[in-house]
């Protein structure tokens, strides 16, 4: 045998594999990135309503002296939240918006068929865009429920903004979630179970 017919023969199996499709992207009704893009955007929606309802409401309340005088602490205190952590929250909730509005056309132009090759570059398998885009969007979400749910936060305990509160955690958790979808669908989840002990 020659090298010729040696090399014709491992060569087969290597074009068999070659000529094999990709693995297929699910259809984008079912992407669970796109889902998560999409919950991300109406909670940050949510979230920025509930963060600009309390800035209209900060209006200067008058103290209840009856209750001042029972807790003379009350009077120390400033009940408004800190303006600056309130205007964060909204910004946070601006970026996110813009972000996933941007995603999401991206992934909607990809059904007409222009965007193809726009989507499989930023968006495709295994694509750096989506992870940088996810991670920056965890890490973000992750800074501002910090911000946002402590003591001195503006959804912190005793200021009664539920609905600032629930949505900042329902972003943070979407935000991992989207990660966790683009790690399964890259084959290495982070939360895999192994039986091997």
């Amino acid at each position: 045998m020659t090298n010729g017919s040696v090399e014709s023969d491992s060569n087969p199996n290597e074009a068999a594999d070659s000529l094999q499709p990709p693995h297929p992207e699910p259809p984008l009704y079912q992407s669970p990135r796109l889902k998560g893009y999409i919950a991300l955007l109406s909670s940050a929606v949510y979230n920025y309503i509930s963060a600009k309802d309390q800035t209209l409401s900060l209006e200067d309340q008058p103290i209840d002296w009856c209750l001042a005088q029972y807790n003379l602490s009350m009077l120390l205190e400033d009940p408004r939240p800190d303006m600056s952590r309130v205007r964060y929250a909204m910004a946070a909730a601006v970026i996110t918006i813009m972000i996933t509005c941007v995603v999401i056309f991206i992934h909607l132009i990809s059904i007409t068929g222009l965007g193809n090759e726009l989507w499989s570059k930023l968006f495709g398998r295994k694509s750096k865009a989506e992870l940088y885009v996810s991670a920056f969007l965890t890490f973000l979400w992750i800074i501002t429920a910090w911000f946002n749910t402590t003591v001195r936060g503006p959804a912190g305990t005793g200021k009664e903004q539920y609905n600032l509160y629930f949505s900042t955690w329902i972003c943070c958790f979407t935000s991992f979630w989207i990660l966790e979808s683009w790690s399964t669908s890259i084959g290495s989840a982070s939360c895999e179970y192994n039986d091997t002990i």
